[in-house]
């Protein structure tokens, strides 16, 4: 992960100078005619009926939410966990960026976004969670949306198609949705300059990749009440991704043994990846006032087959990887509630988590003439109890959270045995300074830990060129983070917050020169003894009028790097901004205009070159039920993804060039049934009509 553990401040959106009533709940703000409003650490969203866009283009507007085409980070920070309904969506990457541009906006109802996971999330969870909720129909009938996406980038052009339906018959609702969110042919060119200590040795890659990729995403659900009390819902969904990567390599190498120019390689790789995913809850009402008991559970079954074949000088390297990954959880909670200011939650959770690795070898890789083969199995059983008390008396308001896990590791065939438990507290204090809650002081503390993943400890090797592979280390120890922040917020518009993270045992990538190849590297990971992060986080939305607002975000961090202990700590600062300007134009036209910049980011040995990218994004809707979008991304086609690698390890350094990608999206969206344009719905301006009435009434202006 190649940027930071950031962690940031609570969000308020709202750039309206509204007066906003005071509850007694924990660290409420609702802002009187806004989408958005504040609830202690989480972000609630409520989405527009009429509203016609992909879950990414929604996300991207939430503040302190960003995404890129290879995930998604809450102020800074990956591994975030990401909610259909109440359940984990376990994808990651450009596959999850993808299954997100499948959803539409019309269909959900709200989305919540914690920017600090409390005590009844996993301890692993450091970025936060992002809760997605579909739209409950209120009357019976048939809806849904066909949308199809052109994209051109790169010369080449990629079509997306998605489907999703919604019904309602009296008290069941059912959904299903297939898309294919890319089918499509990337082409790009990277470079690899290898500056060597060594005044003789000389090494120069240029390679071309052509990646064409096929995703598709069936999901299928519903969910009833059987009575006033109980509820029930089920889902299963299926993923099949498919991947041929292709690359035409040229290679210079120099040094006093060898001396060879412009050799070629041909390499390729082919991926296919399958996802079963089930999972069903029920809940029932224990009163009137919000108290539930709730029992959930999901299994998901992943099946990844891998075939590299790697070309060069009449020599052969390949390898052909089959895995399993399996998970089973189980949940079990109850929220009660008390009063209107107090409320408990508690419950117990178990995950079962197994990974099975087979790889053979062949050519190069196996060191021999015939095959070999690679085994690596592991194990893991995860049990959590927690706890997590809220209350508020005047001006005060707070939650106290405790989660307990305790993790039963078993590795083959190392036959290494892990089992260690853990605490991780959470607290939350919030306090209203002036009488009307016109500025909150609000404090928080966090533990969080990142146990490593199977494939960083997975031993087996991958050849990734005859000069380099990559492999995992099993002697990975977990990381933990302790978080320290506070926010000071006016007019519940305006905020900064000032923190710090403090990991210990940080897991970065790392770059090593092999032993018996002084040309050849190999990437690993490696434990940092620790690494800090103190920072300050501004968020400035205004909004003059009720045609434009801009969003103003920005960061500064300061990061401290200790990467064994006893030696010299490096200091870096880094930047980050996020400015988005939308402004409503006449018949129904939006135009939004994104800045995003980041400054150098350092990982491991490993440094990001800074880089600056424009989005510009005008729709129009034509009522009743169709929308029509055009999308520039980056649209001074910037290079991003520069890396250079300085390793402490070897006599060498390296740079990797990025890639250009200016992307140009055509969008169109037909909406049927109920609610999609079938009956007049209210247009949301954020309560600007109302606000500027009521400046009328009160200054005497008749129109």
């Amino acid at each position: 992960m190649l940027f930071l553990s950031i962690m940031l401040s609570m969000f308020v959106s709202s750039s309206d100078t509204v007066n906003v009533s005071k509850e007694h709940t924990l660290q409420e703000i609702v802002v009187v005619a806004s989408r958005i409003r504040n609830k202690g650490n989480k972000i609630i969203v409520q989405m527009r009926e009429d509203e016609n866009k992909t879950m990414d283009e929604v996300l991207e507007s939430i503040p302190h939410v960003t995404v890129t085409e290879n995930g998604i980070s809450i102020d800074g920070r990956g591994k975030v966990k990401v909610l259909f309904n109440g359940h984990e969506v376990r994808m990651e990457g450009a596959a999850l960026i993808s299954y997100l541009q499948s959803l539409r906006s019309s269909d959900v109802s709200k989305v919540e976004v914690q920017t600090v996971a409390d005590a009844s999330q996993d301890a692993n969870v450091q970025g936060g969670v992002i809760n997605i909720i579909l739209r409950k129909q209120k009357d019976n009938g048939l809806n849904g949306s066909i949308e199809n996406r052109l994209n051109l980038a790169n010369a080449f052009f990629r079509n997306t198609a998605a489907v999703s339906v919604f019904s309602r018959w009296n008290k069941v609702n059912l959904y299903a949705s297939f898309s294919n969110p890319i089918t499509t042919k990337n082409d790009g060119e990277g470079r690899i300059k290898r500056v060597f200590n060594q005044p003789l040795y000389d090494y120069n890659s240029e390679s071309r990749n052509s990646i064409p990729a096929k995703d598709y995403n069936w999901r299928v659900g519903g969910f009833a009440d059987l009575s006033t009390r109980w509820n029930i819902g089920a889902e299963y969904a299926f993923t099949l991704n498919r991947l041929k990567r292709t690359t035409n390599d040229r290679t210079s190498m120099q040094t006093p043994e060898i001396n060879m120019h412009d050799v070629l390689s041909f390499y390729t790789q082919k991926l296919r990846n399958h996802l079963h995913s089930l999972q069903a809850d029920v809940s029932y009402k224990i009163d009137n006032e919000g108290s539930k008991i709730k029992f959930s559970t999901s299994c998901d079954v992943r099946r990844l087959r891998g075939d590299n074949v790697n070309l060069f000088e009449n020599k052969c390297d390949s390898s052909n990887t089959a895995s399993i990954y399996k998970v089973l959880t189980m949940d079990l909670s109850v929220f009660k509630r008390y009063s209107k200011t107090s409320s408990l939650l508690f419950g117990l959770k178990h995950n079962s988590i197994s990974a099975d690795n087979n790889t053979m070898y062949g050519g190069v890789s196996s060191n021999q003439n015939d095959n070999s083969n690679a085994t690596f199995e592991q194990k893991e059983r995860i049990f959590a109890g927690y706890a997590q008390f809220a209350a508020a008396y005047k001006r005060l308001n707070y939650e106290v959270g405790l989660r307990y896990e305790y993790v039963a590791t078993k590795e083959l065939p190392t036959n290494i045995d892990r089992n260690y438990s853990d605490l991780f507290p959470y607290v939350s204090i919030g306090y209203d300074i002036d009488e009307y809650g016109k500025w909150k002081v609000i404090a928080s503390y966090s533990r969080k830990i990142a146990r490593p993943l199977f494939s960083q400890q997975n031993p087996t090797k991958t050849q990734t060129s005859l000069f380099t592979y990559t492999i995992g280390n099993i002697a990975l120890r977990p990381e933990y983070v302790n978080s320290i922040r506070s926010t000071l917020v006016y007019n519940n518009v305006y905020s900064l917050t000032l923190g710090v993270d403090m990991h210990s045992d940080l897991i970065r990538e790392f770059s090593f020169e092999i032993p018996d190849n002084p040309m050849g590297s190999y990437v690993t990971y490696i434990n940092h003894h620790q690494e800090n992060h103190w920072y300050a986080y501004l968020s400035l939305p205004f909004q003059p009028c009720y045609w434009f607002n801009i969003n103003f975000n920005t960061l500064l961090c300061y990061q401290t790097i200790q990467i064994t202990k006893g030696e010299s700590i490096k200091g870096h600062f880094l930047y980050m901004n996020n400015t988005k300007a939308t402004f409503r134009l006449p018949h129904n036209f939006n135009v939004e205009v994104s800045l995003n910049a980041t400054s150098r980011l350092h990982s491991g040995n490993s440094m990001i070159r800074s880089y600056q990218r424009v989005d510009l994004l005008l729709s129009k809707a034509f009522k009743p039920r169709v929308n029509v979008s055009l999308a520039v991304k980056n649209v001074f086609n910037k290079q991003y993804g520069f890396i250079e690698t300085h390793s402490r390890y070897s006599n060498f350094y390296d740079t990797m060039q990025g890639s250009n990608s200016r992307n140009i999206q055509l969008t169109l969206t037909y909406n049927f049934g109920k609610g999609k344009g079938g009956r007049k719905l209210k247009r949301d301006d954020n309560g600007e009509v109302e606000r500027l009435n009521d400046f009328n009434k009160n200054n005497n202006i008749k129109l």
